[in-house]
């Protein structure tokens, strides 16, 4: 529907609840409007930031079977966290990236 529906305040003991866009819960972040932006945001990010250590240990000089072992403790955990509560409301764009990041730590290892 076109128009943001406006709910009525919610008091628990006398207190307004504070109504937010999105709660990071379990390491997952549910939006108000069931769409997978924001904690696909904070997904491809955390993964990028584990990019670094994965090319300072090939640089480094690490047999492959010690990359890969990183590589499935780090980052493959990040993107693979939840996968089944917020993957199927990836936009396009967001899969691209997800599938980039993949992309690039196989040619890292």
């Amino acid at each position: 529907r076109a128009g943001k529906h406006h709910h009525t305040q919610l008091y628990i003991d006398g207190a307004a609840v504070e109504r937010v866009s999105s709660v990071k819960f379990l390491g997952v972040h549910p939006a108000d409007d069931l769409t997978s932006t924001t904690n696909t945001t904070a997904v491809i990010k955390r993964a990028q930031l584990r990019l670094y250590p994965l090319r300072s240990l090939r640089k480094a000089g690490f047999p492959t079977v010690h990359l890969t072992t990183f590589y499935r403790g780090t980052i493959e955990s990040i993107l693979t966290y939840g996968i089944t509560s917020w993957f199927g409301s990836c936009r396009a764009y967001e899969q691209r990236q997800l599938n980039r990041i993949v992309k690039t730590a196989s040619r890292i290892i």
